[in-house]
């Protein structure tokens, strides 16, 4: 709340300095009332305009380059996936990339097995400032998250509130073999080990990923338990 304040007030101070400005020319250069307003929007526009173009091009940059990091993870180098991710979020400015290198760099932690790491960086992000693709990976993360750690409890509750967010992202990539992963868990948890049997045969034809390889020996060592 405090941080949206601060902003609407800098805008404010800004506007309020651009029109004190531009009121001191007019009165110096003598411009007509009419022509003087015609060039205030215009210069307005154009100001707006750049800071859209600047904050796209701005953004558009880091995405790209955390799109590159990621290749780091692919190839089973999480670390130096977490210190190319830490890099670029002490570098980066903005809520937005904030809140994105974040979740990417959770990423990395659940790759190590620091899963408490993982959480204590997911948890405080808040789900109000989420949107799109980062809501989904910030609810799935949680959950994995919190199935590895023992926290099934607090798994299963988001899991199912978090079903309609899930729900157009499960038969797609990047998302459907973490989701299906995420599926195997909670009918674990459920006792659901036929139906989890059959999620396994079918994510391993449809998700054959190299990551996704230790998560499918785990569920089928825990449906081999159950069998026992």
């Amino acid at each position: 709340m405090m941080k949206h304040l601060k902003r609407i007030l800098r805008i404010l101070v800004l506007g309020i300095c651009l029109g004190l400005f531009l009121g001191f020319l007019r009165s110096k250069l003598q411009i007509e009332s009419g022509v003087f307003m015609t060039w205030y929007w215009i210069t307005a526009g154009v100001i707006l305009i750049g800071l859209v173009l600047f904050n796209t091009v701005y953004i558009g940059r880091y995405v790209k380059k955390m799109q590159e990091a990621a290749v780091l993870l692919e190839a089973g180098e999480p670390k130096a996936y977490i210190k190319a991710v830490e890099k670029l979020r002490g570098q980066a400015r903005g809520r937005f990339l904030k809140n994105l290198f974040q979740l990417n760099l959770s990423a990395g932690y659940c790759d190590l097995k620091q899963y408490a790491k993982a959480i204590s960086i997911l948890e405080p992000l808040s789900p109000a400032h989420l949107r799109g693709d980062m809501r989904v990976v910030h609810r799935l993360n949680l959950c994995i998250c919190y199935f590895y750690s023992g926290q099934a409890s607090k798994a299963m509750q988001l899991y199912e509130a978090s079903e309609a967010v899930f729900l157009p992202y499960r038969d797609r990539q990047p998302y459907g073999g973490n989701l299906a992963v995420l599926d195997m868990l909670a009918a674990l948890e459920r006792r659901e080990y036929a139906a989890a049997g059959a999620m396994l045969a079918e994510a391993r034809e449809k998700w054959d990923s190299p990551r996704l390889a230790e998560d499918y020996a785990y569920i089928e060592e825990c449906l081999e338990e159950a069998g026992r």
